[in-house]
């Protein structure tokens, strides 16, 4: 608030601006709040000053004083009624009137005095108002910042809560997979069992290869090898698809020979089985270990070996 408006607003209170800047001050009054404030701080202030004034009783001259402004009566002198002419009553000394006009502003300059002796008192008056607004400011911002520390908190919760969820239901299907693959295991050892236990198989070897693959552990193949026919039959469960242009590749290890042998390529379905009847491409004498690789689509001549899925004997 500028110091021009400020100092309307004392005059304001006091009831010395004239009719024009009472009527402009008033119109500024109804749209401006901070000024308002500023006037009902100030008539509060003056009411109090006024309340506050102690009583002095008046000279003893002071009657005398007043009374001297006042012209001395005229006597009249005895007429005849009948012939004395009518006087209008004298009008009332303007002097009085005059006196009584100066009382009210003798008032407000008296109230004025004591107003601007006080004016330090008001200016920590309202220092304090301001800064119990600032400190109330303060406690407004601190409140919400503690809202939104709660509001991120739950939410951070929530996301945990959700996390949570999802490792349980990973965990579930782990487990789940992890007791397919005992029942799968199970039922290859059954008919592996069964196989054994057939006389028709007495001289055949059977071997179990085990997975290679980090992202399929569950791949899984079995040999029945006859030595005398040199022919055997793969069983094969989970290994992954190839895409176009690539063949899976049966190899036969023979500790009497160089190389491994080849048996054939094949593909998988798309639920990673196979069903295959097998013959080396040359005879081996000790059919020691086998093994699946990965090659080009028709076969390799030699194994590519870190594209091998699987082995066992």
């Amino acid at each position: 608030m500028n110091e021009s408006l400020l100092e309307s607003a004392n005059l304001y209170v006091l009831g010395l601006l004239t009719a024009p800047e009472q009527e402009a001050f008033e119109r500024e009054l109804l749209q401006n709040p901070a000024l308002q404030k500023e006037v009902h701080a100030l008539q509060d202030a003056t009411l109090a000053l006024a309340c506050g004034v102690p009583q002095v009783a008046a000279p003893a001259d002071l009657r005398a004083e007043l009374l001297a402004h006042f012209p001395a009566p005229q006597q009249a002198r005895p007429q005849n009624p009948s012939s004395a002419p009518v006087i209008p009553a004298p009008a009332p000394a303007r002097s009085t009137s005059k006196i009584l006009q100066f009382i009210p502003w003798a008032a407000a300059a008296a109230l004025a005095v004591g107003f601007y002796q006080n004016r330090d008192a008001i200016r920590v008056a309202q220092q304090k108002s301001a800064s119990a607004q600032d400190e109330a400011a303060a406690a407004r911002e601190r409140e919400k910042a503690y809202q939104e520390a709660v509001h991120l908190s739950e939410a951070a919760r929530s996301e945990s809560e959700s996390t949570l969820a999802a490792l349980r239901t990973k965990f579930s299907e782990a487990e789940k997979a992890l007791a397919s693959l005992s029942t799968e295991k199970e039922r290859l050892t059954a008919e592996l069992t069964s196989l054994q236990k057939d006389s028709h198989l007495d001289k055949t070897r059977i071997a179990v290869l085990g997975s290679l693959l980090k992202d399929q552990p569950s791949a899984v193949a079995v040999s029945l090898w006859r030595q005398e026919q040199q022919d055997g039959l793969l069983i094969v469960e989970n290994l992954p698809a190839l895409p176009a242009g690539r063949d899976y590749q049966l190899w036969v290890i023979d500790p009497n020979l160089k190389a491994p042998v080849s048996a054939g390529v094949f593909k998988v379905d798309p639920q990673g089985k196979v069903r295959l009847e097998f013959k080396p491409i040359r005879n081996v004498q000790s059919a020691f270990k086998f093994a699946i690789t990965q090659e080009m689509e028709g076969g390799s001549a030699t194994p590519t070996m870190d594209k091998m899925v699987v082995i066992g004997g």
